[in-house]
């Protein structure tokens, strides 16, 4: 769950953005997406010390993709070591 907000945290902020930019005023809409994005990077760094503790895989379920009899492509994310060090860098810079 951790890293799927942590993924989109910044669309999320994106779409409110999108949908609140008629009603309220750019200013507050600059605070809105940067708000979702530093929510982002938090939840980045909560998952690098998750790992850090652990040293484990973890692989998070979001969807299956493609179904078609047998075959089965599902969308997932592995998250490791490296993968969590790239989200501090992503979402810090």
């Amino acid at each position: 769950m951790l890293v799927s907000l942590t993924l989109f945290f910044p669309f999320i902020g994106f779409i409110l953005t999108v949908i609140l930019n008629k009603i309220v005023h750019y200013k507050y809409s600059q605070y809105i997406t940067s708000i979702f994005v530093i929510f982002s990077s938090l939840c980045s760094w909560i998952i690098f010390f998750r790992i850090l503790d652990n040293s484990q895989t973890y692989k998070v379920f979001l969807f299956n993709w493609i179904q078609s009899g047998d075959f089965f492509v599902e969308w997932s994310l592995r998250i490791d070591a490296l993968t969590s060090v790239m989200l501090i860098v992503v979402t810090n810079i």
